[in-house]
């Protein structure tokens, strides 16, 4: 069975959901916590949370899907595997013996292995977070070339009425100079 998550802002309003839901929780500092970033301690709640002890969540693998940046204007979508509790303790008896360890083998498995996943589900929520600012900064980017072709379009057009004004006042002031020397000579 395979889990999959995605990093898509929908992710911090299942945390508000979740924080704000369970009691002993002070509202305030939740709100600091998930206001503009995600923080390390929200992912670390997140990941207990996947791995905690409901039933219902049993997998053996799933993946982490996430936009990885490249540049302003392209980003990727990435896969990371994380692993369930059983398969994490088969790799570790595999790989653990090369190395000397201190301490329950087993504690330090589940800690390693939600250590991990927080990891890349910090990686991925960064990784997104700049993908999405590269986009918003290239829709911005076009945004100001078309307000300065609009700019030079209205100076343009307003020249145009200003020299045609102008032309017009000069036009009636060169009548109105005509009409007074004619009436002048007519007079005289």
């Amino acid at each position: 069975m395979e889990a999959v998550v995605s990093t898509q802002s929908t992710w911090k309003q299942w945390y508000q959901r979740r924080v704000h839901g369970s009691s002993g929780i002070n509202a305030e500092y939740m709100e600091a916590v998930v206001s503009t970033q995600s923080t390390w301690p929200m992912v670390m709640d997140a990941v207990s949370h996947i791995y905690g002890g409901v039933e219902d969540r049993s997998f053996d693998q799933g993946y982490l899907h996430f936009n990885s940046y490249v540049n302003s204007t392209k980003y990727v979508l990435t896969s990371a595997p994380f692993y369930s509790l059983d398969i994490c303790k088969a790799i570790g008896e595999v790989q653990f013996p090369r190395y000397e360890i201190e301490g329950d083998e087993a504690l330090i498995v589940e800690n390693l292995m939600e250590f991990r996943t927080a990891a890349y589900v910090y990686l991925a929520l960064a990784e997104n977070m700049a993908s999405e600012n590269g986009a918003r900064l290239a829709s911005m980017d076009g945004a100001q070339k078309a307000c300065e072709e609009r700019a030079v379009e209205y100076e343009k057009i307003y020249q145009g009425l200003r020299k045609s004004k102008i032309t017009n006042e000069l036009v009636v002031t060169a009548s109105a100079c005509k009409t007074i020397e004619a009436e002048k000579k007519r007079n005289a």
